[in-house]
């Protein structure tokens, strides 16, 4: 077999590992042009050795930990640099890039990954879906900030994963509780975005949200009415569980208490989400 010394000497491994040095140190690196070539490298290998490792999951345990960890450190550096704006949207792009990735050539196949990088991935996809860990100064400037385009790619692909037909693997069992993990944790982590806006407008009352606190609220609330519209057509299908509907009509008193919003764009957010909760809405039982 002409691909059987990639597979015994563990080289998507070594080449991962590689490449991981200039991609964690990504703006630290002395020439940035260090970790983009690294990272189109890593694409173009990636797109071939994916499929391999599915296929062969026993030989791979060593890359998908190491693959892990790479998407953190990426997606998710340490450090920043002072940016034109050319140079955010291009690199918000590259992020998106890897995102795409994953939806490709990784999460379609959830029974042929290991359970544990799923995990991973789902717990990277819900710290993009909702803010970037780099944040603005009081200013809104001097740093990347909210990735805008980025968290909704984060989000979209979340949503999508969280309602993969079971039917696809061989294992559906399995299949639908990683399902369940990816809508049960975006769905959390709605509720702790909104609670903090609400204890920090309450220590603030006079104080105006920033802009990016606006945009970030906006976007959740965005999310919310897009999850519900989904959860709704899914339904048909007996596919959403009962503790997803609670999580869902959980979010609905922090709704409300944001429909006094000085802000016109979380104002307009705030009532389309609270729209959809209209087919959710259904008399008590009662023998009268």
């Amino acid at each position: 077999m002409q691909f059987e010394c990639v597979l015994t000497e563990n080289v998507l491994f070594k080449m991962t590992r590689l490449l991981h040095i200039p991609l964690r140190q990504k703006y630290r690196c002395y020439l940035q042009s260090n970790w983009r070539m690294a990272n189109i490298v890593l694409v173009k290998i990636l797109k071939c050795g994916l499929p391999i490792a599915r296929s062969k999951p026993e030989l791979f345990h060593e890359f998908w930990d190491e693959l892990a960890s790479l998407f953190e450190d990426f997606l998710f550096p340490d450090s920043i640099e002072e940016q034109k704006q050319e140079d955010k949207i291009a690199d918000e792009a590259t992020d998106g890039q890897m995102i795409q990735l994953l939806r490709e050539e990784v999460l379609p196949f959830p029974t042929m990954v290991p359970t544990d990088f799923i995990r991973k991935i789902v717990v990277l996809l819900n710290k993009g879906s909702i803010h970037s860990s780099m944040t603005l100064n009081d200013d809104c400037s001097g740093s990347i900030g909210l990735r805008e385009d980025f968290a909704k790619q984060c989000f979209e692909t979340l949503l999508e994963f969280s309602l993969l037909d079971t039917e696809i693997g061989t294992n559906p069992e399995e299949t639908s509780v990683t399902n369940r993990l990816a809508i049960t944790s975006l769905l959390q982590r709605f509720k702790e975005v909104l609670q903090e806006a609400i204890d920090s407008e309450r220590l603030n009352k006079n104080i105006p949200l920033q802009r990016q606190k606006v945009a970030e609220i906006s976007f959740v609330l965005k999310a919310i009415a897009t999850v519900i519209a989904s959860m709704k057509k899914a339904s048909d299908k007996q596919t959403v569980s009962r503790k997803t509907w609670n999580q869902i009509i959980g979010l609905y008193p922090y709704l409300v208490q944001f429909t006094e919003t000085s802000s016109p764009q979380i104002g307009k957010a705030v009532k389309d989400a609270l729209l959809e909760y209209h087919d959710l809405l259904q008399p008590l039982n009662s023998e009268n």
